[in-house]
C-alpha cells in the first residue's frame, strides 16, 4: 500500500515504477507516496510515474469527466495532481528530472488503440453508476443517458487524453 510505507529497506531497488493511481490518492498524500518511492530506490536508480486525466472535448464526455471528478473529490482526490508528477519528484529530492506530456486519442476514429480506449473508459465508468447516485451527483438514469450520448460522440471522432510521464534519479 503506497499510502502507508512500502514493506521495503531503503535503497532496495534499480527502479520503482508507478502507474495509474491518480484515482487512488489524496492530493496532500502525493508528496509522502513520491518520498516513499524515493526512498526505496538505491541511489542512482530511477523512479518512473505515469499517470492520466479523462478524455474531454464535447457535451456528454466532459459531463462524464465533471461526474468523475466531484465524485473522486469527495476523497480529497485532484485529477490536476496528474500533471503534477514532474515537480513532484523534483520536490522530493530526485534529480535528473525529465516530465513530458503525451496525447492519445479516445473515439472510433483514432483507430485500433480509439476503440480500445473507448471500451476502457467506458468500462471504467460503469462502475461509478451506483456512487454518483447515492451520492446525490447524478441519478442512474441521468447517468444512463449521458453514457449513451457519449457513445454516438465517441463513435463521431477522437478526443485527446493526455498521459503523463516523469522519469527522475535518485541522488
Amino acid at each position: 500500500n503506497v499510502l502507508g510505507s512500502l514493506p521495503f529497506a531503503d535503497n532496495t531497488f534499480d527502479f520503482a515504477h508507478q502507474r495509474y493511481l491518480i484515482l487512488a490518492i489524496p492530493a496532500g498524500r502525493w508528496p509522502r507516496v513520491v518520498s516513499e518511492l524515493l526512498r526505496v530506490t538505491r541511489p542512482g536508480g530511477w523512479i518512473e510515474l505515469v499517470e492520466t486525466e479523462p478524455p474531454s472535448g464535447a457535451p456528454a464526455i466532459d459531463q462524464l469527466a465533471a461526474w468523475g471528478k466531484q465524485l473522486v473529490g469527495k476523497r480529497g482526490i485532484d485529477m490536476a495532481m496528474a500533471g503534477q508528477i514532474g515537480p513532484l519528484l523534483s520536490a522530493a529530492g530526485a534529480t535528473q528530472v525529465m516530465a513530458q506530456t503525451r496525447t492519445i486519442p479516445v473515439g472510433k476514429p483514432g483507430g485500433r488503440i480509439g476503440s480500445m480506449m473507448v471500451v476502457d473508459y467506458l468500462s471504467a465508468l460503469a462502475g461509478i453508476r451506483g456512487p454518483l447516485a447515492s451520492l446525490g451527483i447524478a441519478s442512474e438514469a441521468a447517468f444512463d443517458q449521458v453514457i449513451a450520448q457519449a457513445r454516438l460522440e465517441f463513435d463521431q471522432r477522437e478526443f485527446p487524453q493526455n498521459i503523463y510521464v516523469a522519469y527522475a534519479r535518485k541522488p
